[in-house]
This record gives structure tokens, sequence and C-alpha cells, in this order.
């Protein structure tokens, strides 16, 4: 029997990162990846599942999921930015690094245009499959700096990282591994740093609430809906696939007969070609 929900599923990345009181637990998250212990830990878009009733009522879905999705935070010593990202997408590096510099340049905007007020930005990516193929490294930090000098900007900036919950090595700490085994619903073992531990503690079943559970049945059918329109147009370009191979087939064989001058008659009765067909050959 299930006793938590899934930690990668839109409403628990949510309830757990953007729940008020819930900021240490954001503060373990980067300090475990970005290497430095944030100060005023601030949520930008708190938690709150009521919010959602209109948008689950109204049937939208898209909007309900972008609701769901971000995490976003406003740190003493900069911004962090996370996503969770279940279904690979050949765009999410694109996408990754347009949330990032999105939120960089946000600060300009707010303060009037003034660049003393650009906060470094640091961006977690989480993915429940891999992005990098070929690597066998669960954690990629990637910054601004010269490769040929090796020699960085005058501060940290910008950094994006990528967590592939799906790779077993490459972890710069053991907090990470216990991150992983979080997201991924195993069991945190009791050693685990007090936020992970209350980062489980927050999806467990018996800890939610009724608009929790008609939100997580609604995202259930949507998830199921999402399913089936994939599958169906796999199962649709596949039977593309197969019709545009059979008629290749079928054109090969009429240019070997007409080729050994067979007659029009034979080689539309053998081909299934109409001589207007078989004449564009």
């Amino acid at each position: 029997m299930e006793t938590k929900i899934k930690a990668t599923s839109d409403l628990a990345f949510k309830k757990v990162f953007c729940t008020l009181g819930n900021e240490n637990i954001i503060a373990g998250l980067v300090e475990d990846f970005f290497g430095f212990e944030p100060t005023d830990v601030r949520i930008s878009s708190s938690y709150n599942i009521k919010r959602y009733d209109k948008l689950m009522k109204d049937g939208e879905y898209i909007k309900l999921k972008q609701t769901l999705n971000d995490v976003s935070a406003r740190l003493g010593n900069g911004d962090f930015v996370a996503e969770m990202q279940v279904r690979k997408q050949g765009v999410f590096g694109a996408r990754a690094l347009y949330y990032a510099f999105s939120k960089f340049c946000e600060n300009h905007d707010k303060a009037g245009n003034d660049y003393a007020d650009l906060n470094s930005v640091y961006a977690l990516n989480i993915l429940e499959e891999n992005y990098f193929s070929g690597d066998k490294h669960a954690v990629k930090l990637f910054r601004l700096f010269d490769e040929y000098a090796n020699i960085a900007l005058d501060r940290e900036y910008l950094t994006v990282g990528f967590f592939e919950l799906g790779k077993t090595t490459g972890f710069r700490n053991r907090h990470q591994e216990y991150w992983r085994e979080f997201f991924l619903g195993q069991q945190v073992p009791d050693k685990a740093p007090d936020y992970i531990r209350q980062a489980e503690d927050t999806i467990r079943i018996i800890n939610l609430v009724k608009e929790e559970w008609e939100m997580l049945s609604y995202l259930k059918k949507y998830e199921a809906d999402k399913r089936a329109e994939l599958r169906a147009e796999r199962e649709e370009g596949r039977e593309e696939g197969r019709e545009e191979g059979s008629r290749s087939q079928k054109a090969k064989i009429a240019l070997d007969l007409k080729s050994e001058g067979a007659e029009m008659a034979l080689i539309t009765k053998v081909t299934g070609l109409s001589e207007e067909e078989i004449n564009s050959l």
C-alpha cells in the first residue's frame, strides 16, 4: 500500500518546495547542489491547494500544470529556480536556459534598469528521464567561464544544474544521493538530513487534505489522457510508415516489371497500383 504520493509529480513537487515553513528544505537543496549556504530564503509563489480549484473545475489542464510545476525562491545571496521534468523533451535544454535567464533579467526590469540589482541565479532541473546521452553522471552544473583559459566572470552570475534521476554515479556528495532516493520514492534513511526527511513527511498520504486528494485524481486523469493521446499518435505514425513502406515496395515491383516489358494490365494486377501511379514512377 502506498504511504506517500510520488515525489516527481507536479503536486508533490510544489507542495514540498513551495509550502511556507519549508524554506529550510529549499535551503538544503541549494546547499547540497550548489555548494553554498543560502541566507534569508523567501518563497516567491507559495503553495496553496485552494488556489487551483477554479482551474481544476474549468478543466484548464495546461494552466494547472504550469501553475504547479515551477519553484522559485529569493535568497539573500541570489535567486533560485527549480523545475521537475518527467518526460524527455528535445527542447528542454533551451527551456531550462530560458527560465534561468528570465529570472536573471527580472530584477533588472523591476529596479528600473539598474544592473547593480541583478542577482546571481541558481537553476536546478530535475529529470526523471535521462537528458544527456552517453554520460553516466547524475549531476551536472553549467557555469559561465572561458574554457580555454579556465577563467570565470567577476562573479557567479548564472549556474544551471541538471539532476538526472536515472543515473547512479557522478554525485558530488552523499546528500545528493539521498535526494535521488527521495525523488524516486525510495525510503529515505534515518541518517539523511532532517530537511530531506521533512520533505518526505510533507507528501505522506496521511498528511494530505481533501482538496489535494481531488487534485491528485484530476492530475492522474490528465496524465492518463495524455498517455492515450501519445499512444494514438505513435500508432498513427507506425501505420503511416507501414503504408509508405508498402507503397515503396509496390513501386519497386512495378518498375522491375516495366523494365522486363510486362504489360500494364499485369503490372496493375500484381501491384494494385493504378496506371496513373505506375506511369508517374
